[in-house]
């Protein structure tokens, strides 16, 4: 079939339109994503970007350490002549002073430098000139909460089963040292909540599975066999063992109320110290042990 030529005008001119058409709007998109940058470099001029951590708002266990970057114009940072100030909970800790800085600015704090509760981490650009944070240039505000880590209730649950670990290493009673344990029926159940929680995070799905695993105790029984040979070398009196002191402690992990921690120990004998790391889970106000592990690092008597 012949298209006449009044027709092939016609569709012509349809086709230049509609790309007329297509051409406007993918420039009307353009002016406004312009117009977007250009009312943001009005509203931060400086560029601050806060580029690690991704969310200015965070949750920490304790011993948890976080890297911090922002990103900033250097060109117009360094041509104004700024300084950093650091607030933590509104009050000035720390300045930075500089010729010429580099972006991004790094930064790193500890959540063990705070106690339990909520804090703030403010990154201010201050004019050389000025100490009044008002007068800040640019800035950024972290949020952390940090947990809690162990309270009296868990401090009296781990020395119930302290009390019975003295009791079994005395008595070299490996099995009933090794009952001291998070049991497998605990580690499924424990890995099926978490894995089902949607909330969850990764880190403690991934925790579970190591549990349920065994992958935390599975060295424990040659540490308690360790332990006795270590005693039965030195000739020490197995009665006069006990855990003398424990100088570190440290939450690795929290799910709900189930937490699990690391308490670093020196144990005494009638012979020397032996220093032994040991992991303790509670569940539901039950401590029970996930791992034991003395290390070579003995102090004689």
């Amino acid at each position: 079939m012949k298209i006449s030529n009044k027709y092939k005008v016609l569709l012509k001119t349809i086709l230049i339109d509609f790309s007329i058409l297509i051409l406007a709007g993918f420039f009307l998109n353009s002016c406004a994503s312009l117009e977007k940058n250009n009312n943001e470099k009005q509203s931060n001029p400086y560029e601050f970007k806060l580029e690690k951590p991704q969310s200015n708002e965070l949750n920490l266990l304790s011993n948890e350490l976080i890297n911090v970057k922002i990103s900033f114009d250097e060109k117009k940072v360094n041509s104004e002549k700024s300084y950093f100030a650091i607030l933590i909970d509104n009050k000035l800790t720390s300045t930075k002073y500089s010729r010429q800085f580099t972006s991004p600015y790094e930064d790193k704090f500890n959540s063990n430098s705070f106690k339990e509760g909520s804090h703030t981490i403010d990154y201010l650009l201050m004019p050389s000139n000025s100490t009044n944070t008002n007068q800040a240039r640019a800035g950024l505000r972290i949020k952390i909460n940090v947990a809690d880590t162990f309270n009296d209730k868990d401090i009296q649950s781990i020395n119930s089963c302290v009390n019975e670990m003295i009791q079994y290493i005395q008595k070299n009673n490996a099995e009933k040292f090794s009952a001291l344990f998070i049991q497998k029926e605990q580690c499924k159940e424990l890995e099926k909540n978490i894995s089902e929680d949607k909330n969850a995070k990764e880190e403690a799905k991934e925790f579970a599975k190591n549990i349920a695993s065994n992958k935390f105790s599975k060295n424990s029984k040659k540490g308690f066999i360790y332990l006795q040979n270590l005693l039965e070398q030195n000739n020490a009196d197995k009665s006069t063992v006990e855990f003398k002191m424990c100088y570190k402690g440290e939450l690795q992990f929290k799910y709900g109320n189930t937490k699990v921690i690391q308490i670093t120990t020196i144990m005494q004998s009638d012979k020397f110290y032996p220093v032994a790391k040991c992991s303790f889970i509670i569940i539901k106000g039950k401590a029970y042990l996930v791992k034991f592990e003395p290390i070579d690092q003995f102090i004689p008597r």
